[in-house]
């Protein structure tokens, strides 16, 4: 069994295996299926303890759209749609909507629009080098934003100790390279 489906840093399987222990060999399959990999592959989900709480506590909606939210006399009124175009109202106290997060560099506003525009991008993923760098020198993508190159392993606090040690030796190079120095009329000591 353990042959059949090993353990690994973000669940059991030998695929997932791999995607955990091999982000460097996921950055070298064809495009489409490192696309169709993250798509299908460990999405978003709670903690297999979550759900029994949810369900006696909490009253799901899905399945649906949110139309527009409106605050009125202390509650929420959410105006969903739903996927045969039914529509309805909901009023409640609390909404937590779970709406998933997709990476999209036009939506990465605090980027300036001329940076933005060079970063090489695949649906909307920044394009990464083996170091995390895009295609504009000196700027590194992690986490979710890296996972159309590494895989699925990205999404999880268990990718950022191979992000953390690809990221430190790129940039151990790069400082041995080309030490960063200021010339003596720049540099500033503390009187005595």
């Amino acid at each position: 069994e353990r042959i059949r489906k090993p353990q690994s840093g973000i669940g059991p399987g030998l695929k997932t295996k791999l995607y955990a222990d091999a982000p460097n060999l996921f950055r070298l399959l064809p495009e489409q299926t490192r696309l169709d990999i993250v798509r299908r592959t460990l999405g978003p989900a709670g903690g297999w303890f979550t759900k029994d709480k949810l369900m006696k506590n909490v009253p799901l909606v899905l399945g649906c759209t949110t139309e527009r939210a409106e605050a009125r006399d202390g509650k929420v009124h959410l105006h969903l749609r739903w996927t045969d175009g039914k529509q309805q109202e909901i009023v409640a106290d609390h909404v937590i909507a779970a709406t998933g997060y997709k990476v999209n560099m036009e939506r990465l506003k605090f980027l300036n629009p001329a940076i933005r525009s060079r970063v090489k991008t695949l649906q909307g993923s920044p394009v990464l080098s083996s170091n995390f760098e895009s295609s504009v020198p000196n700027l590194h993508f992690v986490g979710i934003a890296a996972a159309t190159s590494f895989g699925p392993v990205m999404r999880f606090a268990f990718g950022a100790g191979f992000t953390a040690r690809k990221l430190a030796q790129s940039m151990h190079k790069s400082a041995t390279k080309s030490p960063a120095t200021l010339p003596a009329s720049r540099v500033v000591t503390a009187a005595k």
